[in-house]
């Protein structure tokens, strides 16, 4: 009879053992759904069901902000029924990094906007190309594509700019005229530093004849595009002079007409007592240059 009381009482106080440890008297609660909540909002709810949340892992998502759980285990419903917990049971939840990042395909082979934004828009990017993110390059054709803003990585979705080309920056031109300066010489330079230059002969006082006399547009005008035109004035030297009608004029007024016009006068040559002027060597209308004589005959 003792024997049997004994083996009762042990295996009654097995039995308590067991359930405690397995909570057999401990309540249960209902799992709430934790998807869609923020990390602290999904602790709360769990908590008002004496249950415990652990982040079992961190993933990016495309739908889920950043910081809100995206899946949980268990969930709050099996097969059309709530699941229930014991009290002080753990809910595992994935919670949302965010955005994933993309890598950049490199488009700076692209030749224009349009392809560019093509491929980015293949990786999930939105691409776009302000004038005023164009940058000058001197190896990339005007429109083509430079690079990207951001060069390497993107959240999914974003905005990447896309950096386009506005050729080659300005240039100044460079001084090709004074002493010496030929037109050989001032094309020759003009062309090494990426300009067009045309060739335009005009007369000039001060100039020596096939010197440079100056460039359009000047060196102070600053930088100019790179491979403009950039027009030569090569020096023909002071502008001829036209011999004017000075016949039935006298000696003293033909050689004044001539001074005035910075010819020389010689003569006047004809008979003794004549006062008359009756031609010119060269005739009126003859073109000659400055500091020329022309030959006065009376008659």
């Amino acid at each position: 009879m003792v024997m049997s009381c004994v083996l009762v009482a042990a295996l009654l106080g097995a039995g308590i053992t067991w359930a405690v440890r397995a909570r057999v008297f401990t309540p249960s609660s209902p799992v709430p759904v934790l998807a869609g909540r923020t990390l602290p909002a999904a602790t709360s709810a769990a908590a008002t069901g004496h249950l415990e949340v652990q982040v079992s892992a961190r993933s990016s998502s495309i739908t889920v902000p950043a910081g809100v759980v995206i899946s949980q285990q268990p969930a709050a419903r099996s097969g059309g029924s709530p699941v229930m917990l014991k009290q002080g049971s753990t809910i595992a939840v994935v919670v949302s990094t965010g955005l994933p990042m993309v890598t950049v395909p490199n488009v700076a082979t692209f030749s224009d906007c349009h392809d560019a934004t093509a491929a980015l828009a293949a990786v999930h990017l939105v691409g776009v190309c302000p004038p005023t993110a164009a940058v000058y390059d001197a190896n990339v054709g005007i429109g083509g594509v430079v690079g990207t803003q951001p060069a390497s990585h993107a959240p999914y979705g974003s905005t990447v700019t896309v950096v386009t080309s506005k050729g080659h920056a300005p240039l100044a031109v460079p001084t090709v005229s004074g002493s010496g300066t030929t037109w050989a010489s001032a094309s020759a330079a003009l062309t090494a530093a990426g300009f067009v230059p045309v060739e335009a002969k005009s007369y000039s006082s001060s100039v020596p004849v096939d010197q440079v006399i100056a460039t359009v547009p000047d060196p102070s005008a600053g930088p100019v595009a790179y491979g403009s035109q950039v027009t030569v004035q090569v020096s023909l030297g002071p502008r001829p002079v036209t011999v004017p009608d000075l016949v039935s004029r006298s000696p003293d007024r033909a050689a004044s007409a001539l001074t005035g016009l910075g010819l020389h006068v010689g003569g006047p040559y004809g008979p003794p007592g004549s006062t008359t002027v009756v031609s010119t060597s060269p005739a009126a209308g003859a073109q000659v240059p400055v500091g020329s004589t022309v030959l006065v005959y009376t008659g």
